[in-house]
């Protein structure tokens, strides 16, 4: 009877979390303006910055605990690599191939239902092993992305919406984004997200949003710029460490902190793989 519905004050919500700008400010918004106990999930999905993604997610973990202690949550960090290993970099290193006079780009085949697929399953895993229902999934797609990403449209999400419904016989999950939820009358774009973190002090230099494999951003690419470009438009003080501005030292010192940040990651999945294997010997062995 309804397209979406806003979860009441103090319900559990499942978000989807990048460590970019918007997903770390939605996260604020969730819980300062909509009082929601906010589940996130970061998928460590097989991108080459992953690993200094993480470590933004982590930040943004031990500043929301401190500010938001009763509706914050520690993300849960899930290892699939989104496209599989084996076709990975034939599939993503042709991303950005514009594929009609729209300017729409190819993207990953099916990857906002990939999201959208592991955030039910992480759902019910709340739900079976903490006794917690959250059926309404937060993304971080703003009005500007569906511009150039088919999947990052509202259409899109309602119809991954259907299909989820379709294949668990549960019509209560809800896949959306806060910034482009009509039925909540928003349709606003990162200068909102920008201007409101600014206005309640959001420390979001340390989001990450650099396409390239890189500790801090590296100033050049096209994700970079366009982060440049919405503080200066905003005229709102840029405090992002950018390496185009800084000394070749410096730039050393990046790629040093970079190599101790992937061998953390391993680290975490070795001792991942251990625990599921221990499990297969006390339980299924």
């Amino acid at each position: 009877g309804y397209d979406f519905e806003m979860t009441k004050k103090n319900d559990n919500v499942i978000l989807l979390l990048s460590g970019g700008l918007d997903t770390t400010t939605i996260w604020d918004m969730l819980m300062k303006k909509f009082n929601l106990n906010v589940y996130p999930i970061f998928i460590r999905r097989g991108q080459i910055r992953m690993t200094v993604e993480e470590e933004a997610v982590d930040f943004f973990s031990r500043y929301y605990q401190k500010k938001f202690p009763k509706l914050f949550h520690l993300p849960k960090k899930l290892t699939t690599f989104i496209p599989p290993l084996e076709i990975c970099w034939d599939i993503t290193k042709f991303g950005s191939i514009i594929v009609n006079d729209k300017l729409e780009c190819r993207g990953i085949p099916m990857y906002g239902s990939f999201l959208a697929n592991y955030a039910v399953q992480y759902g019910y895993y709340l739900e079976i092993t903490q006794g917690i229902k959250a059926r309404t999934i937060f993304c971080g797609y703003v009005k500007d992305d569906g511009i150039h990403m088919r999947y990052e449209t509202l259409t899109s999400l309602r119809t991954n919406t259907e299909n989820i419904i379709n294949i668990t016989g549960d019509n209560s999950w809800q896949f959306t984004s806060l910034p482009i939820e009509k039925k909540l009358g928003y349709h606003f774009g990162k200068e909102t997200i920008a201007e409101y973190a600014d206005f309640y002090k959001i420390p979001i230099e340390n989001s990450f949003s650099c396409i390239k494999y890189s500790y801090y951003h590296c100033g050049r690419c096209f994700y970079c710029a366009r982060r440049k470009d919405l503080f200066k438009k905003l005229k709102i003080k840029d405090k992002t460490i950018y390496l185009d501005k800084k000394s070749l030292i410096f730039n050393i010192f990046s790629r040093v902190k970079l190599i101790f940040s992937v061998f953390k990651f391993m680290n975490s999945i070795i001792f991942d793989l251990y625990a599921n294997f221990i499990y297969f010997l006390k339980s299924r062995w």
